[in-house]
C-alpha cells in the first residue's frame, strides 16, 4: 500500500511532462522598435455644449495602427486627461483593431463632468482643458506573447470643453412654479377667465 502512494504522484508528474502545447509563441518587436499610433482629429478644438448640441458630434479622432513587428491583434483605447501629464487620466476603451472614434457632445460633457471637475462649488459649469491620447496593447485574444510592450503612447492632442448642467435647484424651482400654477388654476382665484 506504501508503496502505490509512491508510484501514483511519479504518474502523475510523468503524465503532466508528456503533455505538449499547441500554441505557438508569438515574439513582438521590442518596446523601441513598436510603432505607436499617430493621432489626428477632425472638428472643434473649443466645445461649447448646451441643450441644442448635446447629441452632435463634435471632434473625430484618427489614428494609424501601431506596429508590433508581427500580425497580431491590438487593441485600442483613448486616455484622458486634465492635465499633459496624463496625472488621475479616465480610460475608454475603443477596440481592436479600430482606428477611428466619434466623441458626441453627450459623451465629453459626461466625462468632463463625471471626471474632470467640470462643475464649480455651485454646480456651475466650468471650462476643461482635455488632453487626449490613444494607447495600443496586444490583445488578450492572442497566442501566448513574449517579450510584450506595455502600453504604446500616441501623441497627444488638447481641446476645451465647456459643459452642459442643469443645476438640481433650477429643477426643484421649476416645479414649484409649475405646482403653485396648477393649484391656482384649481382654485380659480388668481386667474380669470376671458369671456363674452
Amino acid at each position: 500500500m506504501k508503496r502505490n502512494i509512491f508510484i501514483l504522484p511519479i504518474l502523475f508528474c510523468i503524465a503532466l511532462m508528456a503533455c505538449e502545447t499547441d500554441i505557438e509563441k508569438v515574439y513582438v518587436n521590442s518596446t523601441i522598435a513598436v510603432m505607436p499610433p499617430l493621432l489626428k482629429s477632425e472638428g472643434f478644438t473649443e466645445i461649447i455644449i448646451d441643450e441644442t448640441n448635446i447629441n452632435l458630434v463634435p471632434i473625430v479622432l484618427n489614428w494609424t495602427g501601431s506596429d508590433f513587428g508581427k500580425d497580431v491583434l491590438v487593441e485600442y483605447s483613448l486616455e484622458m486627461a486634465s492635465d499633459a501629464s496624463f496625472n488621475n487620466s479616465y480610460t475608454v476603451t475603443i477596440g481592436i483593431n479600430t482606428y477611428s472614434k466619434e466623441l458626441t457632445c453627450s459623451d465629453l460633457n459626461q466625462w468632463v463632468i463625471s471626471n474632470f471637475n467640470g462643475l464649480d462649488a455651485n454646480d456651475l459649469p466650468m471650462r476643461v482643458n482635455l488632453f487626449m491620447r490613444i494607447y495600443a496593447t496586444i490583445a488578450l485574444e492572442n497566442p501566448t506573447v513574449t517579450i510584450p510592450p506595455d502600453k504604446i503612447y500616441s501623441n497627444a492632442l488638447s481641446i476645451a470643453v465647456m459643459p452642459y448642467h442643469v443645476p438640481d435647484s433650477y429643477h426643484a424651482e421649476m416645479f414649484r412654479i409649475e405646482q403653485e400654477y396648477v393649484d391656482t388654476q384649481k382654485g380659480g382665484s388668481d386667474y380669470h377667465r376671458i369671456s363674452d
